[in-house]
């Protein structure tokens, strides 16, 4: 079973405590060991100072010159008061100016403490000298090294040593203490860090087990939000405002799916009633002739719905691709103004266009001038007899080219601008003047200009007209043409 992140957070914790805990009492240790060391050298310069004075008082006393086997004054250390306390003595060796060993203490193994010759030659130069060594039958000690050089005697050396567990017990005592205060530290610290990690963590474990219960069914649901503002309560917050875009884009594939059946169900429905009353009673060549005609109506219908329908799926599986070249964005304009003048004429329409500035863009020429020609038939389409529409283009100083189709038709309600580009949206107002459109030709422009990097804009008055502005990135500064522009009513 894996571990829970709280788990895991909390091992990870308490491991980079432990290790700074470590680092630290080494740290503490080691100046606590070098500073008792120093301690213990300068007790033992202050003892083997006062044992080589005393020393030179007993020679001067004799009326001795060299040190002999009579010059350690021994004391058993176990018959003086507090020994028990402290359980440690004093080791004494002299060495005279031949370095020989002359006298050492009775409390030596028979035997006195090794000499270092190479310190013995420093203490007869001056200086004294420290150094740790063991020594049979006594252990480990630390020595001093000092130099005697009186008026009435010769010179000669004091080796006096004391054992290191003097002071080593204690940093031993010490450090046993401080692993034991690490440990109890840490257990501390990795139950308090793990009921503070499962506090921490409690919104996260309610907010996955809330998450774990919202499907498809319910995506109007939301995780309930914190009041604090934190990295937990922000990432809740980006989580509602996911479900919210994926309550949006599976309510947008339901109501695409309703209405894709319900727009492929109606002429599907036409076909098969006409298709039924041609064959209720036999009927005149021209009544087969008017019935094949509405049929293949539909099917017109029905084969652009499905055309329209693949492309925006391929459009969403970004499989939709477009050939860019360069092309002059009057010059389509001023095509598709062509070929829509009849129409214009026919609906008794007013049809100008000023397309005279020459702006360059990169794109699909199919896919542009299909753009173009939805917004002005959409135009004349919801224009009444009488009305106008106009065409015209510029280039604006951010180097975007702009393409408006002006009328002053039926407009747009208020309250259908925000859906006016959202797949099978039809105003009321609309549906009333058009009745057959599927709703599909703005969702397509619009895919179509935001895969040139563009979109198109809407401004809308009900009863006074629309103006639906197409917006491309331009490709250099425009430049007055050939005359591109013209007029029908």
């Amino acid at each position: 079973m894996p571990f829970l992140f709280r788990t895991r957070l909390t091992a990870l914790y308490t491991l980079v405590l432990a290790a700074l805990l470590t680092a630290a009492s080494a740290v503490l240790i080691i100046t606590l060991q070098r500073a008792a060391e120093r301690k213990l050298d300068a007790t033992l310069w202050i003892l083997g100072s006062t044992e080589a004075e005393g020393i030179a008082a007993r020679l001067r006393d004799r009326g001795e010159q060299n040190p002999d086997d009579l010059t350690v004054f021994d004391v058993d250390y176990r018959d003086v008061a507090g020994y028990e306390q402290f359980r440690v003595q004093k080791y004494v060796t002299v060495v005279n100016m031949t370095r020989r060993v002359t006298d050492f203490s009775l409390n030596l193994p028979g035997r006195p403490l090794p000499v270092n010759d190479d310190l013995v030659g420093r203490a007869f130069a001056g200086e004294v000298s420290y150094e740790t060594a063991d020594v049979e039958g006594v252990g480990r000690l630390r020595m001093v090294y000092v130099p005697v050089a009186g008026h009435q005697t010769e010179p000669f050396v004091v080796i006096v040593g004391v054992p290191t567990e003097f002071v080593g017990a204690e940093v031993e005592q010490l450090t046993r203490r401080i692993a034991v205060i690490i440990l109890l530290v840490l257990a501390l610290a990795g139950a308090s860090g793990w009921l503070l990690a499962r506090r921490a963590l409690r919104p996260v474990v309610e907010t996955a087990k809330r998450a774990r219960s919202i499907t498809d069914r319910n995506l109007h649901e939301r995780l309930p939000e914190t009041q604090t503002a934190d990295e937990i309560g922000s990432l809740i917050q980006v989580f509602n405002q996911l479900l919210a875009r994926l309550d949006h884009a599976f309510e947008a594939q339901r109501r695409f799916t309703a209405d894709a059946s319900h727009e492929i169900c109606t002429p599907l429905t036409i076909l098969k009633g006409d298709t039924e009353v041609a064959l209720l009673e036999r009927r005149t060549p021209r009544e087969y002739e008017a019935i094949l005609r509405s049929n293949l109506e539909e099917i017109e219908r029905l084969s652009k719905l499905t055309t329209d329908l693949l492309w925006l799926a391929r459009s969403d599986a970004g499989e939709q691709q477009l050939d860019r070249e360069l092309l002059f964005l009057n010059e389509l304009a001023a095509d598709v103004f062509k070929r829509l003048r009849q129409t214009a004429d026919e609906r008794g329409v007013r049809m100008e266009a000023d397309l005279t500035e020459m702006v360059l863009i990169e794109g699909d020429h199919t896919a542009v001038q299909s753009i173009i020609y939805n917004l002005i038939s959409n135009a004349l389409r919801y224009t009444p007899r009488g009305g106008s529409v106009r065409i015209t283009l510029r280039q604006e100083a951010d180097r975007t080219a702009r393409l408006e189709v002006t009328d002053n038709g039926i407009g747009i309600p208020p309250e259908a601008l925000p859906n006016i580009f959202d797949r099978f949206y039809r105003a009321g107002n609309a549906r009333a003047r058009e009745p057959y459109g599927s709703g599909l030709g703005l969702a397509i422009c619009q895919a179509m200009a935001a895969g040139h990097g563009g979109l198109i804009e809407v401004e809308s008055t009900l009863g006074k007209g629309s103006r639906f502005a197409l917006i491309l990135p331009a490709r250099r500064s425009s430049r007055r043409g050939r005359e591109a522009s013209g007029e029908a009513a």
